[in-house]
C-alpha cells in the first residue's frame, strides 16, 4: 500500500441543523458577549443620571435590562438562522470530505472541490467537529461523527499535524 493510500481519511455525511448551531453559537457568543460589555456602559449612566437610585439599584436595573436584551438578540439571531439554513440546499445534500497530505476534497451531488492545506487560515479543533477555516469569519465544519471511528480522526490529526506553514492550529 503506497503511503498517499495510508494517509487518506474519508468522511463523509449529512450537516445537520445541530452541527451547524454548534459552529454559529461559538461565533457569536464571542461578539454577543463584547457588545454586551460595551453596551453596560452606556445603559448603566444613563439610569444611573436618570434615576439617582445608588450605585447598587442602578446596577441591577441595567444588568436586567442587559440581560433580556442579549437573550432577545440571541433568539432574533438563532431564529434567523434556522430560517437561512432550512433554505440551503447545501444543509439538505450530503457531503464527502477525502483528506490527503497536499489539501483536501470536497464531494457534494454535482460537484467537487480541493482546497489545498496553505490556503486555510486555520484549523481548530472542538468537542464535536473540526473547524476548517477558510477566512477569518468563514469555516469548512466537519462534525467529527462524519468519521468511521477514531482511528481515522486520529490519522485526520496526523494529517494536520504534518503542515509546516500553519501557525494558527489548535487541536486536542
Amino acid at each position: 500500500m503506497d503511503t498517499t493510500e495510508e494517509s487518506t481519511v474519508t468522511a463523509e455525511g449529512r450537516l445537520g441543523l445541530h452541527d451547524a448551531l454548534q459552529h454559529f453559537r461559538l461565533h457569536t457568543m464571542r461578539k454577543m458577549a463584547v457588545i454586551g460589555v460595551i453596551a453596560l456602559i452606556p445603559i448603566y449612566i444613563v439610569f444611573h443620571l436618570q434615576f439617582a437610585m445608588g450605585v447598587i439599584g442602578t446596577a441591577a436595573i441595567t444588568l436586567l435590562i442587559e440581560a433580556a436584551g442579549m437573550l432577545a438578540g440571541w433568539m432574533i439571531l438563532k431564529y434567523k438562522f434556522k430560517k437561512q439554513n432550512q433554505r440551503n440546499p447545501m444543509m439538505k445534500d450530503g457531503v464527502t470530505y477525502i483528506f490527503q497530505p497536499d489539501g483536501f476534497y470536497e464531494k457534494r451531488a454535482e460537484e467537487t472541490a480541493f482546497m489545498e492545506w496553505h490556503r486555510l487560515e486555520g484549523v481548530r479543533e472542538r468537542r464535536d467537529f473540526f473547524q476548517l477555516y477558510l477566512t477569518k469569519e468563514q469555516a469548512v465544519v466537519v462534525p467529527k461523527h462524519f468519521f468511521t471511528g477514531e482511528t481515522d480522526i486520529q490519522q485526520f490529526r496526523e494529517i494536520l499535524r504534518h503542515q509546516k506553514e500553519w501557525q494558527n492550529i489548535r487541536l486536542r
